[in-house]
């Protein structure tokens, strides 16, 4: 008997290639081949690798996680702090940081810090105008990266980041 094989581009269609997949999902069923024909280390239960299950879990886990965390009401919110998410990134970015290192991080990048467009948004103060400056609302942004006010102090805080981690802010 001979055997023919031939390139064909795709195989819907094609009665041979419908047939070759039919014999193939036969071939993967249980009931392929009788089990005293087939090789010892093939009769008994397939040994599962445990790092396999273990990785297959964790990605389980997690597409459960980022399907909760996407149908919360404050996906949206989130996204806008960090376009990122769901990811580890801002895990892996504070671990090494201390607990207050951390908290002051998460409070600068949720804007839940005591400047006046917080303390504007929870009623505290009746402008949210930045003090320094008054042209724009006092945001985290506006303080740590635009305010002409506290241009000293980013410079200053730009040496001392490029003294320290050889890195211009």
């Amino acid at each position: 008997m001979a055997i023919i094989l031939r390139w064909t581009p795709g195989h819907g269609g094609i009665h041979e290639n419908e047939r070759v997949d039919e014999e193939a999902k036969q071939a993967t069923s249980s009931e392929s081949s009788p089990v005293c024909l087939l090789p010892k280390a093939c009769r008994g239960a397939i040994s599962v690798s445990r790092s396999a299950v273990c990785k297959s879990h964790l990605q389980m886990t997690k597409g459960k996680a980022t399907e909760f965390l996407v149908k919360s009401l404050r996906y949206m919110w989130l996204t806008q702090v960090d376009a990122s998410m769901p990811s580890s990134r801002f895990r892996k970015t504070t671990q090494d940081l201390l607990c207050a290192q951390a908290s002051l991080l998460i409070q600068l990048r949720t804007g839940h810090v005591p400047l006046q467009k917080h303390f504007h948004r929870i009623g505290r103060v009746s402008s949210q105008k930045c003090l320094a400056c008054h042209t724009r609302d006092k945001t985290v942004h506006h303080c740590l990266m635009v305010c002409l006010a506290h241009r000293g102090l980013r410079s200053q805080m730009e040496i001392e980041c490029t003294m320290t981690w050889g890195v211009a802010g």
